[in-house]
């Protein structure tokens, strides 16, 4: 793994629910002023949300009824062909975002550029981009019958490339503004896995991640917001594992060697720490924040987990993406976050420590 520190840095998720991708921006860049990561609106228009964001350029795509559907009849050879074309020349030509579908994005790129006062702190080390994970897209897309396209091989192959390659374009647009980059691929489907309703195999979670990932050189992180096998993720090559601690820690605890071994070899942990729900968040403060995870960590250091690695190793995030939420809420979880960052890196002496 790369060499990676956030000592307690904060950044978000992804989605936030403003119209205005200049006003989620200022927001962003306000709090987040060490790792800023561009958002998603889905309220803004529907192709803006998480499955529509990244489904431009799959062969045999189209919208019924408000569902992405990917036909495998007629005409889908040929459009395979002329996709795996472009894919095996490595060209971005159909592999990347527009403004329509990510004006969150180029707001983000245009506004980075503009001057801002480095005594606010706004002195970014790095810069996050993310991506819907293969089995999310695959569980979230049907076939013209209903079912899953996870279950179709052909289809989830050339999903699994075209998210490739649409994180490739990200990071190599990012990079024009000549910081790091850390790419999470946002897994909430992952959340069904081992459940009656979704029935897919480890080596299956394996092989698409593998294939999702692979050229880019960004930091991945993988994202669940609900409780997993998270075996399945800290055993894949993603370097961030990234999780709602404020509702499922005591799950995570149940892999804590498998975690340790993470950790060890230079893993990270996204702690989502600060719930994404303003009924869960608004009774909180900072300190009682830090209380809670204070506590997660002592949990792991009895389970042979040194709190100083943990806390090194660990990132400060809202425990999901924040659309479903109002625009005075979602602003409130994100100072949140940035407010329990500096307590946290205070409180753990780890000011100044990190290292991107």
């Amino acid at each position: 793994m790369q060499p990676f520190e956030p000592a307690c840095l904060a950044t978000g998720i992804g989605s936030l629910p403003h119209q205005s991708a200049d006003e989620a921006c200022e927001l962003i860049f306000a709090n987040f002023r060490s790792i800023p990561f561009w958002p998603q609106l889905p309220r803004r228009s529907p192709s803006e949300n998480m499955y529509a964001q990244f489904a431009t350029g799959l062969p045999g795509l189209h919208e019924e009824n408000g569902k992405l559907i990917i036909d495998t009849s007629s005409g889908f050879e040929e459009a395979m062909a002329a996709f795996y074309e472009r894919y095996l020349e490595a060209q971005h030509e159909g592999f990347v975002l527009d403004s329509e579908r990510a004006q969150g994005f180029f707001a983000f790129i245009d506004m980075f550029k503009e001057p801002r006062p480095k005594k606010n702190g706004f002195r970014p080390t790095a810069l996050k981009g993310h991506v819907t994970g293969p089995i999310s897209f695959g569980l979230s897309v049907q076939e013209p019958d209903g079912k899953p396209v996870l279950y179709n091989d052909l289809a989830m192959d050339a999903i699994a490339k075209n998210i490739s390659m649409i994180a490739r374009w990200q990071e190599d647009t990012l990079a024009t503004l000549g910081l790091p980059t850390i790419m999470f691929y946002d897994e909430p489907f992952m959340a069904t896995y081992g459940s009656a309703f979704f029935n897919y195999g480890a080596d299956l979670v394996a092989h698409y991640l593998e294939v999702a990932t692979e050229g880019v050189k960004s930091l991945t992180g993988v994202h669940c917001c609900g409780n997993t096998d998270w075996n399945l993720i800290l055993d894949s090559h993603a370097s961030i594992i990234s999780f709602d601690a404020h509702g499922y820690a005591g799950k995570i605890l149940l892999y804590s060697d498998a975690l340790g071994e993470f950790l060890q070899r230079g893993g990270v942990m996204a702690v989502g720490i600060v719930p994404a729900q303003w009924e869960a968040v608004k009774d909180e403060t900072a300190e009682s924040l830090f209380t809670k995870l204070d506590s997660f960590l002592g949990s792991l250091e009895q389970r042979g987990i040194p709190r100083d690695i943990a806390a090194a190793r660990t990132l400060i995030t809202p425990s999901c993406g924040l659309g479903p939420q109002t625009v005075p809420a979602a602003g409130a979880i994100i100072e949140m976050t940035s407010a329990l960052s500096r307590l946290c890196r205070e409180r753990f002496g780890l000011a100044g420590k990190e290292k991107i």
